[in-house]
């Protein structure tokens, strides 16, 4: 148990007094009233609360900002028409014909599931380090392939979305022998990114793609075996070349067509035991009186436990001495333990019970059996090579595409049906054009970070054409997984191979010529130029990992920022460069520290609520060295109230022992602004825009009481809605928090009520929680989990210091506390 001493519960503000009327100054240049206390450790809570914006006087300067969006902010586009107003109108009246004709638009996207799918994703290396994950998942889709064998003929999902649906929803009802805790939506939310991006894998290949595997194909393709480094496939080139060989053919084949060749081809690979040769003739047999030969020391082995074949036996076998070939002990031991393997139990008996001896039994099961080392077909062998080699190998295999033009992703801001997600992008826009220095007319330059997606190339339209839409000089950045691969390998050759293993996708370099002619020349010449002349960044959505492994590398553990981040990081420091994203874009600009003796700020990369209060965050739930370090004034997370990240956003402040946590949700921005004035004081200006809000937690006065399953109490909370602020001044480590003006007060803890749910760590429950509290007017609500072994209560409370406000249906607060705990039952 981890005991924190920070339990003072900082000012009381309008003491006693629940009526807000008058409590706060509605000119924020009036001092409120607030008290100030020291903690154990020298810091200060300052609770000063406001009706109102911050003071902009003083002369204050934007040193850096930056920009976290919750996620879900799409806008209109051809391959994104459920965000628009009738894209077919707009397109009539704004593109060409030919654009129109070529328009990139939503993709059906069938999966299969076939055996040979399955084992190929199984296989994955990135599945070998959870087993229990590992026999879930392949358990999963082989039932999902018998369901479709019985109700279609066939194999085949329609589209990704039902796939995903389908998978998510088995259950122990549905597989009775998957493992503990395990089922399709534990596999699918819980998974990291590497096993998700095998999934990918299951899609059906496109089919524009054709093989015509000619001679000097396999020659090409056997140097590239050939140039491998020492040591990497020695024992598998000569298998490798056996493969290549067989699939030369004058026709045409499809990718699946291409690989249903691959595993037809035949390898033995080396006899390591042979039954039948062994009893009928290499063991020796009767040799003399004194020796009854290697023949009868197996059967009298076996006679003396009535053909009982156990470990025990098998033991005992290979301890033996005096056999007549050691060689032929060994292959008998080993021929013996597959029998026992096979058979799946602990013990096997061969005895007759019917006419005859036990050899009888016995003879024939020992000598079907046929030991080989190395892969019975082409595909094993195909499948335990790297997916990078796979797709070089593929590369030197694939037809040239004719008469190809690549679809083109089109974007309307104008026809977007949400209006908060123009303006977050108008938001960004602007802040680019101030950190450039450029006046209204002139446009900033925007570079677009698409690294955290699995096919970076794929968004690229969407975001370039989004913020060229918005009023700036937009472009890609090709700064992803592939690139940082390549490059610090000095091996652009390899980088269209690299981009396919990440994204589970072959030949992206045809399918996207002019994004990978960019990628190429920014591996070969790097990105420095680009990212010197941008006014701002910005990072899409998807997995925040990709983007963090695009960033930083590792020696050992030590981590090491790479040269791009580095500039990222000098240029937004000097206030040239402002960072935004989304999603996941937004989650990666973490880390860093709240103040330069406090621990990193961690990065959230995965975790459902109930399993992190549980269990934890681990290796694979969070990255304790940070994010990019651009935010360092808490954890972010995003996707916040729609996904019930309340808890786990508090669990991850006491696991890595860190003050503040920003949950950002959906279409919804924290617009950062650190500035500093002639006095050389600073601050750093958070106001929150768009739909929703931000979650804000404060653990500085918390008390952790369990670690595993997790307990909590007295966490100070806050929720904040468009135009509110929280500031905080890094030289007192203190906060105000602005309420909008245009928001109501509303009276708290007047009522008796009782507020209660039982699935609060489900989608917008607990959100809905805290609202439902405030507009009954109570002191407290209490939430449970649906979810059980425990079963999770979070009890909210308002206090003294609460206040909250309220616009239509939107309810801001602050100084909420939260207590968490369990009922014990595991």
């Amino acid at each position: 148990m981890k005991k924190i001493t920070h339990v003072r519960r900082g000012a009381i503000i309008c003491a006693l007094s629940f009526a807000l009327a008058g409590c706060f100054p509605e000119d924020v240049k009036n001092d409120p009233t607030t008290e100030t206390s020291t903690l154990p450790t020298g810091r200060a809570t300052h609770a000063a609360t406001y009706h109102g914006a911050v003071s902009t006087e003083g002369a204050w300067t934007i040193v850096a900002q930056n920009q976290l969006v919750g996620g879900a902010s799409g806008v209109c586009s051809s391959a994104g028409q459920s965000a628009c107003n009738d894209w077919s109108a707009w397109a009539a009246a704004n593109l060409t014909d030919d654009e129109r004709n070529n328009q990139a638009v939503a993709p059906t996207e069938p999966v299969v599931l076939s055996d040979a799918k399955i084992a190929a994703l199984v296989a994955d290396p990135a599945w070998a380090e959870d087993a229990d994950f590992k026999t879930g998942v392949e358990l999963i889709l082989n039932h999902l392939k018998g369901v479709l064998e019985t109700e279609t003929a066939g194999n085949e999902y329609a589209d990704w979305q039902d796939f995903r649906a389908a998978f998510i929803a088995v259950d122990n009802d549905d597989v009775t022998d998957l493992p503990s805790g395990v089922d399709g939506d534990s596999i699918w939310f819980d998974s990291t990114s590497a096993q998700y991006a095998t999934f990918e894998s299951l899609k059906k290949a496109d089919q524009r793609l054709n093989y015509t595997v000619t001679l000097e194909k396999v020659t090409a393709a056997k140097a590239v075996i050939a140039n491998l480094p020492d040591g990497t496939l020695d024992d598998d080139q000569t298998a490798i070349n056996t493969v290549l060989d067989a699939l030369v053919s004058a026709t045409g084949r499809k990718q699946d067509e291409l690989l249903a060749a691959i595993r037809a081809v035949a390898l033995e690979g080396e006899l390591i035991a042979d039954g039948a040769d062994l009893y009928d003739s290499a063991l020796s047999y009767l040799v003399n009186d004194d020796n009854d030969g290697d023949f009868f020391r197996l059967i009298d082995t076996l006679d003396a436990q009535s053909f009982l074949l156990n470990q025990t036996v098998i033991d005992a076998l290979e301890a033996q001495t005096g056999w007549d070939s050691s060689a032929h002990q060994e292959q008998v031991v080993l021929i013996l333990q597959h029998m026992l393997d096979s058979s799946g139990t602990s013990s096997v008996s061969y005895e007759n019970t019917g006419e005859g001896n036990n050899r009888a039994v016995f003879g024939p099961a020992f000598k079907a059996v046929v030991l080989r080392e190395g892969f019975e077909n082409g595909g094993q062998l195909w499948n335990s090579l790297s997916a990078s080699l796979r797709y070089r190998l593929l590369q030197e295999l694939i037809d040239p595409l004719v008469d190809f033009t690549r679809p083109v992703e089109y974007v309307s801001l104008d026809d977007t049906t949400n209006g908060h997600a123009v303006t977050l992008l108008n938001d960004f826009v602007a802040q680019a054009r101030a950190a450039g220095g450029l006046t209204d007319a002139e446009q900033p330059r925007i570079l677009v970070m698409t690294s955290s997606a699995a096919n970076s190339y794929e968004a690229a339209d969407y975001y370039v054409g989004m913020f060229k839409d918005a009023g700036a000089n937009a472009a890609w950045l090709p700064l992803d997984r592939a690139y940082r691969d390549a490059r610090d390998e000095d091996n652009c050759s390899w980088l269209s191979a690299y981009h396919s293993a990440y994204a589970s996708a072959a030949h992206l370099d045809i399918l996207y010529p002019d994004y990978f002619a960019a990628h190429l020349d920014a591996c070969e010449d790097g990105l420095s130029a680009m990212i010197a002349e941008a006014d701002g960044i910005y990072i899409n959505g998807g997995d925040q990992v990709r983007t963090f492994e695009a960033l930083v590398t590792f020696d050992g553990t030590v981590r090491q920022n790479s040269a791009e981040l580095a500039q990222i990081l000098d240029r937004h420091a000097a206030g040239d460069l402002v960072i935004g994203g989304t999603s996941a874009g937004a989650a990666v600009q973490g880390g860093g520290r709240l103040l330069s003796t406090a621990n990193v700020n961690p990065m959230i990369t995965a975790g459902s609520p109930h399993a992190i209060l549980k269990n934890g965050y681990n290796a694979d739930s969070t990255e304790l060295t940070g994010g990019m370090g651009v935010f360092s004034w808490g954890v972010t997370d995003t996707h916040f109230s729609e996904r019930a990240r309340e808890t786990r956003l508090i669990r991850l402040l006491d696991h890595a022992d860190v003050r503040l946590g920003f949950g950002v949700d959906e279409t919804t921005a924290l617009n950062v602004r650190h500035e500093e004035n002639t006095a050389e004081e600073r601050r750093v200006v958070m106001t929150v825009s768009g739909q929703s809000g931000v979650f804000v937690v404060d653990y500085a006065t918390a008390q952790t009481v369990a670690d595993a399953p997790f307990e909590t109490r007295h966490v100070t909370t806050h929720y904040l809605h468009q135009g509110d602020q929280l500031v905080w001044y890094p030289a007192t480590e203190t906060y105000d928090i602005y309420f909008s003006s245009d928001r109501t007060a509303l009276n708290v803890g007047a009522a008796n009520s009782d507020v209660s749910t039982d699935d609060v760590l489900y989608q917008t429950d607990y959100r809905d929680l805290t609202r439902a509290m405030f507009n009954a007017e109570a002191a407290e609500a209490t939430g449970t989990s649906y979810e059980s072994d425990p079963q999770y209560q979070v009890q909210l409370r308002a206090t003294q210091k609460t206040r909250a406000y309220k616009l239509e249906n939107q309810i801001s607060y602050a100084y909420v506390e939260v207590d968490i705990s369990h009922n014990n039952a595991q």
